[in-house]
């Protein structure tokens, strides 16, 4: 034991250390320095510290995650050295993300001591992801028209053999190769995770060229906006149009510890910037309770606001039942650009967009919906099928055969028409 003490904290012959405290989560020498693991670094001074798969944990333990900014990361001094390293998950949302872009905006900018230095390392500079490329082989169509598109809107030239792993990678069943090998950045932050529950709608709608679209809205077909509504907190709304077989996405706002005449306000300025009105607003089954000091239902102040037409939807049955219906109208939608764009609300991050909330819109591990924040824009979208399955869309026939449907005087009552 005696020789065994003497050796603790020595180096040697090949250079290596031998810790004086070696245990699952601590190794400690001689010279005072201590290398440790934890779900938390509060109380403490670390001189560098490294976060690994900050991403998944954002994702599947959100808490966890933000507890490492809010602790880990303060314990830090500002000549420290903090280094995060993650394969992206959990589309343009979450700690993570918030992280990257926050780096990414200082990229070529002059950077003080505790600001974020962004690195990215693309799949196709590594030599283990090239093959050589069979004699005679033909790429594919999706193939050619990926890699021509990265060219053009990117600048990125791939050699061939990059292309040929690619391809064979990319036809791998079930794998997500935009989240597991981004070519570019924003090619992670659009990837949508298998647990996403709109994840192969939207997979499809990309591939159709239907999201990121230009459009102008129709003059003469209604714009519908749905709501989504909290009692001072999360809000959202959604607009649509429907022109021809398609239902057109024209754009969405959301907002914190906000009141229906808040939103209101922030609907009107939407208006007024993209160039329309709207023609009947959708509200929740619970907008017709009385949930105003002055015992005014939240319909009620739309419409002595200068709302005309303001229809309550009836509450389904069953969520994922209205699900089931929303994956079956989302191939016939067509997506304005501005829906992937972040709502400023302040902060220096803003809130994801509808497009993005749409596609982050996941379960959790047990299975149930999860209810982030990007579940209010899923709502609110969801509300537009809803109201279309009881007739409040004009020209708009569901398949659905499960909705609960209200009749006669209850229509009357929850301050809806009667279905036709």
């Amino acid at each position: 034991m005696r020789e065994k003490k003497k050796r603790l904290g020595t180096v040697k012959k090949d250079g290596s250390i031998v810790p004086l405290t070696a245990t699952a989560n601590k190794l400690a020498f001689r010279n005072g320095s201590v290398i440790y693991t934890d779900n938390t670094f509060r109380g403490g001074t670390t001189q560098f510290m490294h976060v690994s798969e900050l991403a998944k944990m954002a994702k599947r333990f959100p808490d966890r995650a933000r507890e490492v900014v809010n602790g880990g990361f303060e314990s830090v001094p500002t000549n420290g050295t903090i280094i995060v390293e993650s394969t992206h998950e959990g589309g343009r949302s979450g700690v993570n993300y918030n992280l990257m872009k926050n780096a990414m905006a200082k990229v070529g900018k002059p950077l003080l001591p505790v600001d974020w230095r962004f690195f990215f390392f693309p799949w196709y500079e590594e030599s283990r992801y090239q093959l050589d490329v069979p004699e005679g082989h033909v790429f594919k169509d999706e193939t050619i028209e990926y890699f021509n598109r990265l060219k053009e809107i990117h600048g990125v030239d791939v050699p061939d053999s990059a292309k040929v792993w690619w391809e064979w990678k990319n036809g791998q069943p079930d794998f997500n190769m935009g989240e597991e090998y981004p070519t570019v950045p924003d090619e992670a932050f659009d990837a949508i995770g298998d647990d996403a529950i709109y994840c192969a709608q939207f997979r499809q709608l990309r591939r159709d060229g239907r999201i990121g679209v230009r459009f102008v809205v129709h003059p003469y077909a209604p714009v519908y906006c749905t709501w989504d509504i909290g009692v001072a907190d999360h809000m959202a709304t959604v607009f649509f149009q429907k022109v021809g077989g398609e239902t057109r996405i024209i754009g969405g706002i959301q907002a914190k510890k906000s009141c229906v005449l808040d939103m209101l306000v922030k609907v009107r300025e939407f208006e007024k910037s993209v160039g329309f009105k709207v023609g009947r607003h959708l509200l929740p089954h619970d907008g017709g309770h009385h949930s105003t000091n002055d015992r005014k239902t939240n319909k009620q102040v739309l419409e002595e606001n200068g709302c005309h037409d303001v229809r309550l939807v009836p509450k389904t049955g069953s969520v994922w039942l209205s699900v089931s219906e929303v994956r079956s109208f989302l191939p016939s939608t067509v997506w304005h650009e501005r829906c992937g764009e972040r709502i400023e609300d302040g902060s220096e991050e803003g809130l994801p967009g509808v497009l993005d909330c749409m596609e982050s819109y996941h379960t959790k591990q047990n299975g149930n919906i999860d209810h982030d924040d990007c579940s209010h824009f899923a709502d609110a979208f969801r509300m537009f099928i809803e109201a279309a399955c009881h007739g409040l869309i004009d020209g708009f026939e569901s398949s659905i055969v499960g909705m609960e449907r209200l009749g006669g005087d209850q229509y009357q009552d929850a301050g809806c028409a009667e279905v036709p």
